[in-house]
């Protein structure tokens, strides 16, 4: 389920002034909405609030691609490939 940018900053202050969230309809699990709204949160913190945005993924040029995939068949891990 997607949430504006508005709902989450909004439970992100309730969250953190110690104030019951107030759950949205079809919520299954109250610990995974605690849970992903304490990492919202902290993104918050480290990135500001631009990071609540929608469609803010990072896209990469075919030759970006094909590098990584060159590089992973060159027996490479994926964890080097990933952060470099």
């Amino acid at each position: 389920m997607k949430y504006t940018k508005k709902q989450k900053l909004e439970w992100i202050h309730q969250y953190l002034s110690g104030i019951p969230l107030k759950y949205p309809p079809g919520i299954r699990s109250k610990k995974r909405f605690n849970d992903m709204v304490s990492r919202w949160s902290k993104y918050v913190d480290i990135h500001g609030e631009s990071i609540l945005e929608h469609g803010k993924h990072k896209h990469f040029s075919i030759e970006q691609k094909l590098d990584a995939v060159v590089r992973l068949l060159d027996s490479h891990t994926q964890k080097f490939v990933k952060t470099d």
